[in-house]
């Protein structure tokens, strides 16, 4: 079983795994800044490293004040996201797209196409993927499912190879020892 996701938005992407230290914003656009809490580094010299918004802000080498700072709401970002051409895209993104069931069922959710980002079932936030740690699928629970027709929402941030997912049989969480 698969889903076709259309997708909608875009943006710009930094990345402290990356170095990368600077984006370029059109002049007029609105910048939004979403801050990701990916844990902390637990080894070598980088126990202890600071995480987030580091120092001050600049927008053009000039202090930036007068911002806000608020949680996002996974459901509304989700619930905002339109149909659209699917496609490759690289940056943020939003994709949704339809699956029918014969009846409620357990599914493993393969997100090997997909770069980084949540995965929203019929309302319910599955979790968060990303290609670059072991696991490669999100389980699914059977209640959170419906017979009949099934909407995923894709909130992607980083980079999607094609906008299509499918389900596997079986969970697949990387390796079992290092």
């Amino acid at each position: 079983m698969a889903a076709r996701l259309a997708r909608s938005q875009g943006g710009a992407r930094l990345s402290r795994t990356d170095h990368d230290r600077a984006a370029v914003i059109p002049r007029g656009e609105m910048l939004t800044v979403l801050v990701e809490d990916q844990g902390r580094v637990n080894y070598a010299g980088r126990i202890g490293e600071p995480k987030g918004l580091v120092g001050g802000i600049r927008l053009a080498g000039e202090p930036l004040t007068g911002w806000k700072a608020r949680p996002v709401d996974l459901s509304a970002v989700a619930a905002g996201i339109a149909h659209a051409p699917a496609g490759s895209t690289v940056g943020r993104t939003g994709l949704r797209g339809s699956f029918t069931l014969d009846a409620p069922a357990d599914l493993y959710l393969d997100t090997a196409t997909l770069g980084k980002g949540f995965a929203v079932l019929n309302g319910f936030v599955l979790g968060r993927y990303w290609r670059h740690s072991p696991q490669r699928t999100l389980f699914v629970p059977a209640p959170v499912t419906r017979a009949g027709a099934n909407e995923l929402i894709i909130i992607e941030l980083d980079q999607v190879a094609e906008a299509a997912v499918s389900f596997v049989a079986a969970p697949e969480l990387g390796q079992l020892e290092e």
